[in-house]
C-alpha cells in the first residue's frame, strides 16, 4: 500500500475506531469494543488515538480482578435468555427463543 493510501486511510480507521471502542469504564463491564482491543500493544497502529483509555483500562482490568487473580465471567442478557430456554427444553416445556 503506497503512503498516501494509508495516510488517507488511517483517519477514517481512527474514527471507525471510537465508534466501536468505548472509553467508558461503566461499558467495560459488559460486551463491546475496549481500548486493549484496537491498541493492544505499544506498536499498535491506532496506540495513539486510544494512549489515555489504554492505561486506564490496564487499571481497571486490575482492579476487576478477584483475591484469586481471576476475573468473573460475564455473558449478559443473552446467557440469560438461553438458560432460560435451555430449562424450559430440559423440563419439557418447549421452549421459544423469542425476547431473548
Amino acid at each position: 500500500m503506497s503512503v498516501d493510501v494509508a495516510e488517507r486511510m488511517l483517519p477514517k480507521l481512527a474514527r471507525a475506531a471510537h465508534l466501536t471502542v468505548s472509553e467508558n469504564e461503566e461499558d467495560w463491564r459488559g460486551y463491546g469494543g475496549r481500548p486493549l482491543c484496537i491498541a493492544a500493544a505499544p506498536s499498535s497502529l491506532l496506540v495513539s488515538e486510544f494512549s489515555g483509555s489504554v492505561e486506564k483500562q490496564l487499571d481497571f482490568e486490575i482492579e476487576s480482578q478477584n483475591a484469586e487473580g481471576e476475573w468473573l465471567k460475564f455473558f449478559g442478557p443473552m446467557a440469560t435468555g438461553l438458560r432460560r430456554f435451555r430449562k424450559q427444553r430440559m423440563s419439557g416445556q418447549g421452549g421459544s427463543l423469542s425476547g431473548i
